[in-house]
């Protein structure tokens, strides 16, 4: 037997044909400070940032969405997404985005965190497809949470078994359980990941690549 979560290969299914490479942002695409913390950091609500991402229930993360809202609409929108640019990308980010485009894999982003700079991230590294919390100048918060990303990538038109998708968390699971080939980063096996997942612990994301390709 292999290592865990890393089955023989003669236990692992055969997958051939990637069509699809769905990233999550935090802890996957980038390392380091979440977006949200980058955000916060460039606004001056650095300390209230630490105690809002240890919400953990659903009722949780929407006040803590709702209180952050306020923080960007007073900012305004063109400066928090400037701020996401200062976010640290995973080692071998943009190779391994150009090498899967050059192999001719479509790329997709699929988190729950800000869309606006979910998206800001999806043009640096040109991907042209994104899922991600939408804040409104209204107001209004159109929520995503970890099992949206699996319904959401259930209609990009692509069959499971040409879908490849990685993440690092358990807000990945569902996610990673609704692909051909799923991939973890992150550093600790979790309970709920498909039986042939692959696990990179904080992979250099060409190594990510690498996989997906072969």
């Amino acid at each position: 037997m292999g290592e865990p979560g890393i089955p023989a290969s003669s236990e692992r299914p055969i997958v051939t044909g990637i069509r699809l490479a769905v990233f999550d942002l935090d802890g996957t695409l980038l390392r380091g400070r979440t977006l949200c913390e980058v955000i916060a950091d460039g606004i001056g609500h650095q300390e209230r940032m630490r105690v809002l991402e240890r919400a953990d229930s659903r009722d949780e993360v929407i006040a803590a969405r709702e209180e952050m809202a306020d923080w960007y609409r007073e900012a305004g929108f063109d400066t928090v997404r400037s701020l996401c640019f200062d976010a640290d990308l995973a080692p071998g980010a943009f190779e391994a985005c150009e090498l899967l485009r050059d192999c001719g894999v479509d790329l997709a982003i699929a988190s729950i965190t800000l869309s606006l700079g979910v998206e800001a991230i999806a043009e640096l590294l040109g991907v042209e497809r994104c899922l991600g919390t939408t804040i409104h100048a209204d107001g209004r918060i159109d929520h995503v949470f970890g099992e949206d990303k699996a319904a959401w990538i259930a209609h990009l038109g692509v069959p499971p078994e040409e879908i490849a998708a990685v993440g690092d968390s358990e807000r990945d699971v569902e996610m990673l359980q609704a692909v051909g080939l799923p991939i973890f980063v992150g550093t600790t096996w979790i309970s709920g990941l498909p039986a042939h997942t692959v696990h990179l612990s904080d992979a250099d994301l060409r190594d990510v690549a690498r996989v997906i390709l072969s």
